[in-house]
């Protein structure tokens, strides 16, 4: 089961593989938009209108951490790829938080343009914050 980790505020990554050998542990985080998109067939239910947040490639921007335990005294490791190849930073592929939801609503509310909204959390989440 993949688990969820925000990294700074606007990439996302989903723990991919852990292994533990003794008193080693690897966790190994992938991009969130890495991958295929493989609907089946025969769906009880319809697609998202919006697609699948999958690039259709494999997106090399990876986080490795491995955590060496010796007599009580943590050694962590990490190896992190930090650029993304296959898509772009897209605002509606993003995971938002449950603050992030309630101000999104909130605004809504408030008779705000989903325009103005969309272009105000394009530059909260521009790549080059």
């Amino acid at each position: 089961m993949e688990r969820e980790n925000r990294v700074g505020e606007s990439i996302i990554f989903f723990l991919r593989n852990t292994s533990q050998k003794v008193g080693v542990k690897f966790s190994y985080y992938v991009c969130h938009r890495s991958g295929y998109s493989n609907p089946k067939l025969n769906r009880a239910r319809h697609m998202k209108a919006s697609g699948s947040v999958r690039c259709g490639c494999t997106c090399p921007a990876v986080i490795n951490v491995s955590t060496h335990t010796v007599e009580e005294v943590k050694e962590i490791t990490v190896q992190y790829q930090s650029v993304h190849v296959g898509h772009e930073l897209e605002v509606g592929k993003l995971h938002l938080s449950e603050t992030e939801k309630s101000s999104l609503a909130s605004s809504l509310c408030l008779g705000i343009p989903m325009a103005t909204i969309l272009d105000k959390t394009r530059k909260e989440y521009s790549p080059t914050k």
